[in-house]
Parts: C-alpha cells; structure tokens; sequence
C-alpha cells in the first residue's frame, strides 16, 4: 500500500488523539480501497496534527475523504504527502515516528563522506563498439536511402526513437555509466558517451528500483532530460551492497521517503511530489 502523511489543522489541539484517530478511521474505511490509520499525533503547541496513513486509495481520493469529514471532526487539511513525514511538528513523539520499518533499505547505511563509483565496463571497447554500431546504421540507410553520412549524422544527433537498430543499439551504449558521485551538493552521471549530468539535491523528487532482467535504480528529477535518462544498473558497480549504500545515501540527501512498493520493488518520492 501507499503511504502518506496527512498534516491537519485542530480547532481544539487539546481533543484526545484516541478520538480523533476514531474519526479519522472510520472517515477512510468508508472508501472501497482499504486504508489504515498509523498513528498520530498532536502538536499541542502549533495545534496540528499528523496522521500517518497506510492506503490503496490515490492521494486526492484521501484528500477528499477527509475533507467530508472535517466540519464534524473539527479540523482543516493543511497538507498531504507521500511517505510518513517526522519533519512538520515540533514533536515526533506518541506515533512511533522514525525509519519506517517496512522500507527495505531501513537498515542500510548512509554515507556522510563523498561517495564515486565507477562503472565496470571498459571505456575504450565501449566506443568501439558505438562506432561500430554508427558504422552499420550508416550501411544500412546507405543501402535504403543512398545517405551514408546522412545515416551516421542522424545516429549521432537522434541516437534513439528511430524505427532501425543501429540508433538503439547505439543509445544503449550511450547510456552506459562509466561513473557517479555523490558528494553534499549534488549528484552527477558522467557516461561513457554523452555530456554528463549533474543534479542538485533538490531537482530529485523520485528515486525508484525496479527489474529489467536486472536491478536498476532510476532517478526521476523536475529537471527535462530529453536523451540521457538519470538511470544505472547495480550490476554495472563493485557490488550490490555499495550500490544499496550510495542510493540510500541518496535518498537521504534528497530528503526523500519511502512511499510504496511495486512488484516488490520500492519507491522513494519527496513530501510534496507529483
């Protein structure tokens, strides 16, 4: 299930929070998608309130459901987000808050020193191998349409999204990350092929793993990047565990929680992200 932080308002902070929980509990199981209520607690210096909410339900329809209920249980919505948030009251006591134990990298380490993996595969056959690829695309246009430099040119500045495979195969070389450094500014994905990448903490707003014949993890930003996608395979570095180490560190950085799981396979969203 998804999870959420929902920040209210009270008109009285000092209602017991069993009260309110009761409310809150029986205002999302009204709904046909199952939520839980996982604690919550109250600020009573600021009169808010944090709720934790474990749900299959989309955002907006949480939203809407307690927005039916907060005339009678006398609050306001001040905001929603993904994961269980610690960071909007004053006090983090009475619900339990900290790691999330049902994140599968709770108990992997955070790196506070400048992390750089480097990528296993060869700098020199990986360029061979993308000209070569460049030189059968080249053939192959020059064959149908009589544009051999034209063919070449075109696999360069397009690279992919073209219906022959010299363009793929030659994007999938392209993509090949030959290193990535995570240091307190920012991230950044220098490639075998292609400009490098660089990220400030704050452009991150998703970190997701997920399978494709193997583990990748794939970092979705506010920042367009229309030809290299900000994505590594775990395979490529010295070892499972330094790549658990670096995205977790990254995760951190980019303050991001745990928000769901699909097929098994976690994703970390920032608080207020799309």
């Amino acid at each position: 299930m998804k999870r959420f932080t929902a920040i209210l308002e009270l008109d009285d902070p000092a209602e017991p929070a069993e009260v309110l929980e009761a409310l809150l509990a029986k205002t999302l199981s009204s709904t046909t998608l199952v939520s839980v209520i996982n604690g919550i607690s109250i600020d009573q210096t600021t009169g808010l309130c944090r709720v934790r909410i474990d749900s299959e339900a989309p955002q907006e329809a949480i939203r809407d459901r307690l927005n039916s209920a907060s005339s009678v249980g006398g609050f306001r919505i001040k905001e929603i987000g993904w994961g269980w948030s610690t960071i909007h009251l004053s006090n983090n006591d009475g619900d339990g808050a900290g790691p999330d134990p049902d994140d599968p990298l709770a108990s992997v380490a955070v790196q506070t020193e400048r992390i750089r993996l480097y990528g296993r595969q060869r700098g020199v056959i990986v360029v061979l191998l993308f000209l070569a690829a460049m030189l059968i695309a080249g053939i192959y246009l020059m064959i149908f349409t009589g544009y051999f430099l034209g063919g070449v040119l075109l696999c360069l500045l397009a690279g992919y999204g073209a219906p022959w495979p010299g363009p793929m195969f030659s994007l999938g070389l392209i993509r090949q990350v030959a290193s990535i450094t995570c240091d307190a500014q920012a991230l950044e994905f220098r490639y075998w092929l292609g400009l490098p990448i660089r990220l400030s903490w704050s452009d991150i707003y998703k970190i997701q793993i997920f399978e494709n014949r193997e583990k990748w993890c794939l970092v979705s930003t506010y920042v367009e990047r229309p030809l290299l996608p900000a994505a590594f395979s775990m395979r490529q570095f010295d070892g499972i565990t330094d790549s658990l180490i670096l995205i977790k560190t990254m995760i951190n950085r980019s303050n991001l929680l745990y928000a769901e799981s699909v097929g098994g396979n976690p994703i970390y969203r920032r608080f207020d992200a799309p």
